[in-house]
């Protein structure tokens, strides 16, 4: 099996929006925190909502079924 080469402009692109993204997240949550007037509260309610997400997509995901089934 020969390597693939993964295109240098795609690579930057995702680059860019998960920066992008950790830069929206923390504004989120930071807004998120100010709303609530508890920053604890807020904190848990964004990982919460998160590893709900997660384990949805797990879940969902033929390759998160089989890991799962391996780590039983």
């Amino acid at each position: 099996m020969t390597p693939r080469t993964f295109p240098l402009w795609l690579a930057l692109l995702i680059a860019m929006v998960c920066g992008a993204g950790v830069a929206l997240q923390s504004r989120i949550n930071g807004e998120l925190g100010r709303r609530l007037d508890d920053g604890f509260t807020a904190a848990a309610i964004s990982f919460g909502s998160g590893l709900v997400i997660l384990l949805a997509a797990l879940a969902i995901a033929p390759a998160g079924r089989r890991g799962l089934r391996r780590v039983r």
